[in-house]
């Protein structure tokens, strides 16, 4: 099969995010090296992982076969622009709950959670990620309606683990450039 670019396969909504997890990925792995051997194992594979992830979605149709099957596999959270049949009717797609697309096929689920990981990674560097944990998972509840006892018990579990790394692992989460 011969493919006419190579990010044939990807929104503009998934090549942003892509973009983004590679950039914040790289970032993390470089930071990260400023650690000390125990603390800095977690974020330097975490992030190396997360690059690793992004390249291999970011660069699927130049993998061989097997693994190009495997890693543009339907049903994954973005899901590609190619998974969905031609031969369906618009007025057969579901449009509620970020279902809805632009003329240019980036779901709107797709872009909220492209802002939502941005804003969450900016909230991060500017107050620290003890303090933005729980305000992200607090705002993906309400925006993608979890109820409130499911994001009061995200948020609590999120929040413990953000204690956690602070006080167990001793992990600078707490602080930010603004705190």
């Amino acid at each position: 099969m011969v493919r006419d670019t190579l990010f044939e396969d990807l929104s503009p909504g998934e090549l942003g995010l892509l973009v983004t997890f590679l950039v914040v990925g790289t970032y993390m792995f470089v930071e990260a090296g400023s650690y000390s051997a125990t603390i800095g194992l977690y974020p330097r594979l975490l992030s190396a992982v997360v690059v690793l992830c992004a390249l291999l979605v970011l660069f699927q149709n130049v993998l061989p076969e097997a693994a190009q099957a495997y890693v543009a596999e339907p049903g994954g959270s973005l899901g590609s622009a190619a998974d969905v049949p031609e031969d369906l009717d618009e007025d057969d797609l579901d449009t509620s709950a970020g279902a809805t697309t632009d003329s240019e096929g980036t779901s709107r689920a797709q872009v909220v959670l492209t802002v939502l990981v941005a804003g969450y990674l900016l909230v991060s560097y500017l107050v620290g990620m003890y303090v933005a944990t729980p305000v992200f998972v607090v705002v993906y509840g309400v925006v993608y309606d979890l109820g409130w006892k499911m994001t009061l018990l995200l948020t609590a579990v999120a929040s413990v683990a953000a204690h956690l790394f602070l006080t167990v692992f001793n992990a600078p989460v707490a602080s930010g450039l603004l705190l």
